[in-house]
């Protein structure tokens, strides 16, 4: 039996969000938005479901994780009334994801210390609204 050691509780979601690079330091922005959709979350970081990964010679995981300066930036409108949300996080894990249409990328992330506790609560408290529609899509 295998006993279960997250730091916090992970809910299922299905949430349609975009996520860019950004070099931390002059601002720059890097990369133009990937789609992708959190199909998880938990105060201290996200799974993201990702069809793609690479644009140009940028990684969206490996060329961050090679550069401490670079952060991804998380935007995504938050249900029902779609307000406006960015949040930074860094990669942490990257796996390939195949389930039944699904074909892609999960990427574990972690929330740095910009993203409060007042924006996750606001993040919960959101994505209850329509949470069962968007994991149906996905088969959560």
């Amino acid at each position: 039996m295998f006993k279960n050691l997250r730091r916090s509780t992970r809910e299922n979601d299905y949430l349609p969000i975009t996520v860019s690079a950004k070099n931390g330091n002059t601002g720059t922005v890097l990369t133009d938005p990937f789609p992708c959709h959190i199909i998880n979350i938990s105060t201290p970081g996200a799974c993201l479901f990702m069809t793609r990964v690479m644009e140009g010679s940028f990684h969206i995981f490996h060329s961050i994780r090679e550069n401490k300066d670079i952060l991804l930036k998380l935007h995504m409108l938050l249900p029902p009334d779609n307000k406006r949300l960015t949040l930074t996080a860094l990669p942490v894990w990257l796996d390939l994801f195949q389930e039944n249409q699904h074909r892609g990328f999960k990427m574990g992330v972690e929330f740095t210390a910009a993203v409060t506790v007042a924006q996750m609560k606001e993040i919960h408290r959101s994505l209850k609204a329509q949470r069962e529609e968007r994991c149906r899509q996905f088969h959560l």
